[in-house]
Order: structure tokens, then C-alpha cells, then sequence
């Protein structure tokens, strides 16, 4: 089991308040942190083109979305495979289209 937060914890310099609060994980099992980051991060992106327009609450999943990939390449970044595993997270980007429910239902 991994757990991001512990290792987001850690990175610094650390975000801004407001978006540190949009920044929460669960542990997961059977991914890497890189894996778990990458993958709030398409959540989020998801979840910021749900809402088109100037929202404030849009802008900032769009600015989680992007922390979440910048801390995802900075934990892949020791990784042996590395043009695989950047290759791997951008493709699962490219497949976010917007249609979740933002209203969480």
C-alpha cells in the first residue's frame, strides 16, 4: 500500500493553502505514488472540464489536476522507465473528456 499524502507531505515548497485543501488521497493498493498521482490528477482534470466557463471552483480542479501531474512526474522521475511512465500518464490525460456529473451524484 502507498500512501501520496505521506509523500506529498514532504515536497517542498509546499502549495498554497487553498489548493493544499483540494490536494487529499486515500492509500491505495497495487499503484505506485506516481500511478495514484497521476490518476487524481485525470479526476481532477476531469472534473474542471465538467465546468466550462470562468468558476472558480473549475479553475481550481484545473490547478489540482496540474500539481497532481507535476508532483506524478516528480515521483516517476527515479524511475527506470521513464519515457514509459510519462508516456503512460499523458495518454490516460488525453482520454479525460469532461462528462462527469460535478455535482458528484
Amino acid at each position: 500500500m502507498v500512501d501520496p499524502m505521506g509523500w506529498l507531505a514532504g515536497r517542498e515548497p509546499s502549495p498554497p493553502e487553498e489548493l493544499r485543501a483540494r490536494l487529499r488521497l486515500d492509500p491505495v493498493e497495487g499503484k505506485t505514488i506516481a500511478r495514484a498521482l497521476s490518476a487524481a490528477a485525470a479526476e481532477q482534470l476531469g472534473e474542471a472540464l465538467a465546468r466550462p466557463g470562468r468558476s472558480r471552483e473549475g479553475a481550481f480542479h484545473l490547478l489540482a489536476a496540474d500539481a497532481f501531474m507535476t508532483y506524478a512526474c516528480e515521483a516517476a522521475a527515479d524511475a527506470p522507465d521513464l519515457e514509459m511512465r510519462l508516456s503512460e500518464m499523458l495518454a490516460a490525460l488525453a482520454t479525460v473528456d469532461g462528462s462527469s456529473d460535478p455535482s458528484g451524484a
